[in-house]
């Protein structure tokens, strides 16, 4: 395998238990260092992509991570290599203080208390949070705890990262500082949104699903700017060109 290869998925299937398809033959590979955008209608399967990927459900087909299969198996190989951020920072965080969900991480990852202290005081840094480490996340804003559930990843410092509507829900202040934060980021990041502005603004690469099957893989540039190829997938063209158009 090319070693600049991240992602690999091929022929990948899931259906739920009640008979429901919610990805349908999908095969796409993501290179190291890639800024890919998920984007569909809403039930197009994005989110539930997201969640085969680092192994919350069993797909059919054969997803690989790093050169391991997603399996069982290599379950612990696969979670520190994928750091999976919800849409709700609320299933993210759940302990009494922000350092407590931080660390979460690295501690389950058997890290030493003092590398752990290391990891989540960068992890907090790096989303802006520095001093939030004894604040309940019961106490700080939506936006505050959107970041707060990026920082529980970072932690660990996994080299690709998911992120399930990072943006969804914000106000201006913290959808910039999370779009400022990906775009000078280094590591992998294949992104669910409906948020087309930011995909066009933070990712080189735009795959549209619907429906569960990929129906357009390409340059962000070029899709997000294709109104017919959107419009056909019940989306808009981002907002941005919609002005200067």
């Amino acid at each position: 395998m090319d070693s600049n290869i991240t992602v690999i998925l091929q022929e990948v299937s899931f259906s739920y238990p009640d008979g429901t398809k919610a990805v349908d033959n999908i095969s796409f590979s993501i290179k190291q260092g890639e800024k890919l955008a998920i984007i569909g209608p809403n039930g197009a399967g994005k989110s539930t992509l997201l969640t085969l990927l680092n192994g919350v459900y069993e797909a059919e087909g054969k997803i690989s991570i790093f050169e391991f299969e997603v399996n069982r198996k290599n379950r612990r190989k696969i979670k520190s290599s994928i750091g999976l951020v919800f849409q709700n920072p609320d299933d993210q965080l759940f302990c009494p203080t922000i350092h407590d969900d931080v660390a979460f991480g690295p501690l389950n990852f058997g890290m030493d208390k003092e590398q752990i202290g290391h990891r989540v005081q960068a992890a907090l840094k790096e989303v802006g949070l520095i001093g939030y480490g004894q604040r309940s996340s019961f106490h700080i804003s939506y936006g505050e705890r959107k970041l707060a559930g990026i920082a529980t990843v970072l932690s660990y410092d996994p080299p690709l990262i998911a992120l399930d509507e990072p943006t969804s829900n914000l106000d201006p202040l913290h959808r910039r500082k999370i779009i400022n934060w990906i775009r000078h980021s280094e590591r992998t990041f294949i992104i669910a949104t409906h948020d087309l502005d930011m995909a066009l603004e933070t990712c080189g690469r735009v795959i549209i699903l619907n429906n569960g099957r990929i129906v357009a893989d390409g340059p962000a540039g070029v899709i997000l700017r294709n109104r017919e190829l959107l419009e056909t997938n019940q989306l808009e063209l981002p907002l941005m060109l919609q002005q200067s158009g």
